[in-house]
């Protein structure tokens, strides 16, 4: 184990560049687990589209307060964490080191940074294709295909939390967006742990 660790710590140093790579593909992974755990592929159809409006991130920050990223929802908060429908309460909120990264990062979609997102979310029960998400809503306004957008993961320091925003719309004026926190599992893999939910339409 000594051997690999060390053999990895020279790769790293030979070539400067693959370190942000390497967390690139991490927060990459991260969106795979939260889109697949966003869309149940039971109930409904989804597709992946770029994220329009990226300040609008930033926006919420200023409104809400960063202290809303610090708390588990309760009986007397307008803003916090919930658990998602396989999560054992309480929710454990991010770490400071998490929300602070995912504050002064920079906010970036998820499909410019990793390009094979939207075909590996194909392989998923219920995702479609893009261009499906064309068609023109029903007689109920509700489109065919949910379209979803999400931003990439940014990664804490410890490189086992990430926080991304994620939108969908199923309609003109059937839509939401979420903040969705996600933790490496023991095996490595990333795991949708609980939402913040930010506005509903």
């Amino acid at each position: 184990m000594k051997i690999k660790t060390l053999g990895i710590a020279v790769t790293l140093a030979c070539l400067p560049f693959s370190s942000a790579e390497a967390a690139d593909q991490l927060a990459c992974s991260a969106a795979l687990a939260a889109l697949a755990g966003y869309v149940h592929p039971t109930e409904r159809r989804a597709a992946l589209e770029r994220m329009g409006n990226l300040q609008r991130v930033k926006l919420w920050f200023r409104m809400a307060g960063v202290d809303c990223l610090m708390q588990a929802y309760g009986p007397n908060r307008e803003c916090g964490w919930t658990v998602v429908a396989d999560e054992t309460p309480p929710v454990q909120p991010p770490s400071k080191e998490a929300v602070q990264a995912f504050v002064a990062a920079p906010t970036s979609d998820a499909t410019a940074k990793c390009p094979k997102l939207a075909r590996a979310m194909l392989a998923f029960p219920g995702w479609r294709e893009a261009p499906e998400v064309r068609l023109r809503p029903n007689r109920h306004g509700l489109y065919p295909v949910t379209l979803v957008s999400i931003t990439l993961p940014v990664l804490a320091p410890s490189q086992n939390e990430a926080i991304a925003w994620l939108d969908s719309q199923s309609g003109r004026l059937a839509g939401s967006s979420n903040l969705v926190l996600l933790r490496r599992t023991d095996s490595g893999a990333w795991r949708v742990t609980a939402v913040l939910p930010v506005s509903v339409s």
